[in-house]
């Protein structure tokens, strides 16, 4: 083989190019509607029959101690008070409170306010690079295990119960119509 014919392994060895790609800036927002989208429908249901179950119980114990004065009707009119706190606690304060404890962490391990995110989608393969530190994971098509759709995201739920936060307008080289059908394609309709 004579020098003019050589070939460098950068010329020979080509990167393969991912099907979908997309860009995603993850900030307070966005979190805030893919916590809400991945949680439980019925968590809300149950929460809002539990506190109205609580205020009943409340105050049917509170009548039967003014009624009779007994003590052990007070002990239990407090004590479901008490959750009755702690569900409306949960329901509104606490899932504020994560969020702003996530945005905390955010500004103070990466000094930012967002996470950018590109996620490239291949044959058989995910890869979705943390832009603040170079992070890369990959994952099989097979470790999906649902995908949530909201207005402004897809959510993919990977058997380990993380998640893929994608942006529909970071989308890159197809409508969210094309993703869906693929990604879909691909869970295999779950």
């Amino acid at each position: 083989m004579n020098p003019e014919e050589e070939v460098s392994v950068e010329e020979e060895v080509q990167p393969i190019p991912p099907i979908y790609s997309c860009r995603t800036v993850l900030n307070l927002q966005m979190q805030k509607e893919a916590t809400e989208a991945a949680a439980p429908k019925y968590s809300k249901i149950i929460n809002y029959v539990c506190l109205a179950l609580c205020g009943l119980m409340f105050g049917l114990l509170l009548w039967a101690y003014i009624g009779g004065r007994a003590p052990l009707n007070l002990i239990l009119a407090v004590l479901v008070f008490g959750v009755g706190i702690y569900l409306v606690y949960s329901q509104f304060v606490l899932p504020n409170k994560l969020l702003t404890q996530w945005e905390e962490n955010l500004r103070r391990d990466f000094r930012t306010d967002a996470l950018h995110l590109t996620t490239e989608f291949y044959k058989f393969s995910i890869a979705q690079t943390l832009e603040e530190n170079g992070d890369v994971l990959v994952d099989n098509y097979s470790d999906l295990r649902e995908m949530v759709e909201t207005e402004h995201m897809f959510l993919l739920k990977k058997r380990r119960g993380s998640w893929y936060f994608l942006s529909k307008e970071g989308l890159q080289n197809c409508s969210a119509d094309e993703f869906r059908t693929f990604i879909s394609e691909q869970i295999g309709g779950k």
